[in-house]
This record gives C-alpha cells, structure tokens and sequence, in this order.
C-alpha cells in the first residue's frame, strides 16, 4: 500500500477551540430517575472553568474524575470545501491514518486527486497540537490515536413527564457563549430489539453486500459503536437498540459516495415500536 503525505499548519494548544463534549446515561432518561451527565475536556484547568446549568439553575462544578489511563480511539475526519471537522480533543499520538474516501485538494483552483480510499496517510503533526489541514480538501480519512480522558460529572433527577421531551442544558465556559445541550426523558422504556438492514444501489435496486456499517448514538455514554459488514444478501443484523430510539449510521463501500457524504436523507434512523398482540 502506498503512502501519502498531508501538509498541516500548528497552532498552539491555548488557541484550539475543541468545545467539552456532552454525554449522559441512561439515553434517553427515564422520568423520576437520576441521570449521570458527564463533561469531558481536554485539561482539567478547561474542566475547572466550566459549569453546568440546568435551564437558568446552576448545577456548579461538579465532580472531576482524575484519570491518567491511555485510551485508544478510531474516528473519522470529514474534509470539504469550506471547513473541517475535526476531533474534541488534541490528539497525544496518532498512530495511523488511512483515506476512507477519495481525497481531493483544491489548491490555486487546480483540482488534484491526492489519495484514493484505502491509503495510508502520514499527518505531520507535533505533541499536543492543534490540527489544522494546510489545503482545501474533500473527502475523509480515518484516525488512530492515543488520549488521555479527563472528565468531570453531574447527577440530576430527571423530572416526572408523560410525554417526550426534551430539557435544556447549558455548558459555560470563562470567555466562551454558552453551548447549549439537551437530554431527553422518555415516557416510556422498550426492551431492546434486533434490527435488520438491507444495503441496496439507489440507482438499481441492486442489494450491496461486503458494504461496511458503523452505528453510533449521539450523547450517549454507555452505547458501544456497532461494526460491521452487510451479507451477500445486503443485510446487517444490528443487535440490541432500543425502539422509539435515533440512531447514527454509516456506510462506505469502495466505488460508492459514503453515505453521510451524499444527499440522502440516510444518515439516522429511528427503531420503530412494534405494537404486540395478543393472539385469540
């Protein structure tokens, strides 16, 4: 496999602006019942100066959780024209990289085809650092890395409801506008269900096998990512999700655009709630 290298600018960690991710178990909450909400960042001096407010209640600092293990982490990293997604965190090591989608540059208007999907990538990058991406590019690549996770938590009794909904959260950090986050509390809780799906070509109908399928959920500290790949038929059995419950999806095959890169409305799916009936 051949390699290619991706020019990146550095900026000092004090300038990156990654935000403090959100994340509360059970997802979503169950009326009457306490709901663990944790903050992660990237410093505990970040996690010293940030607070969490409930509506217009200040729920104060919380407890920081002191954690010095290692973790190591997979993620994708989204390129386009405009702007670049990139990680919450600094990363303390990258450890590969690899295009899961054709890159392109676009430098001075000349188009050029930097790295087709399956390439390896060496990211020039220092300890620590921000990281910026020199060129325009579209595309996106995959990332293995090492970081060290510093949290802090909260506990917040979900209030008694009858319906869905949703209740504000906001997370305030020293010289930033308050990010804004939300926990839902459902009115009702399902057993978890094994949901089929089937990969097929929206231009023939034709089923996709060996596609391969990666399920995540937003805000949810317990859901371990599902990975996969679709059968010679272009089903996937996801196991274990729980009705009336938004999922995240992804699919990439070689010779197709990822899913969440076209303009598909396939990005989520909802489980749906199947009524059970009694026979007679």
């Amino acid at each position: 496999m051949t390699s290619s290298s991706l020019l990146i600018n550095f900026s000092d960690l004090d300038a990156c602006d990654y935000g403090i991710k959100f994340e509360y178990s059970p997802s979503p909450a169950e009326p009457g019942k306490q709901v663990k909400i944790k903050l992660y960042g990237a410093s505990k001096e970040e996690l010293d100066k940030t607070r969490l407010y409930y509506g217009s209640q200040d729920l104060g600092k919380g407890s920081f959780i002191k954690t010095e293990s290692i973790l190591s982490y997979r993620e994708s990293i989204y390129f386009n024209e405009e702007n670049l997604k990139l990680t919450k965190y600094p990363f303390n090591e990258i450890k590969s990289a690899t295009a899961s989608s054709e890159l392109i540059i676009i430098e001075d208007d000349i188009i050029t085809s930097f790295a087709p999907r399956g390439e390896s990538i060496n990211l020039h990058k220092e300890k620590d650092a921000c990281v910026n991406i020199k060129e325009i590019v579209t595309g996106s690549i995959e990332v293995s890395y090492d970081a060290i996770k510093k949290y802090k938590t909260y506990n917040w009794t979900a209030p008694n409801v009858v319906v869905d909904t949703e209740f504000p959260f906001y997370v305030v950090r020293e010289d930033h506008d308050p990010q804004e986050e939300s926990i839902l509390v459902s009115s009702e809780t399902y057993d978890p269900v094994d949901v089929k799906l089937i990969i097929k070509d929206i231009a023939n109908d034709r089923l996709i096998s060996e596609a391969d399928i990666t399920i995540t959920k937003e805000n949810d500290i317990e859901f371990e990512p599902i990975i996969g790949k679709s059968d010679i038929n272009g089903e996937f059995i996801a196991n274990n999700l729980i009705p009336n419950q938004e999922y995240n999806l992804l699919v990439t095959k070689e010779g197709y655009i990822d899913s969440n890169l076209d303009y598909l409305n396939n990005d989520t799916f909802k489980v749906p709630v199947i009524e059970e009936t009694e026979d007679e």
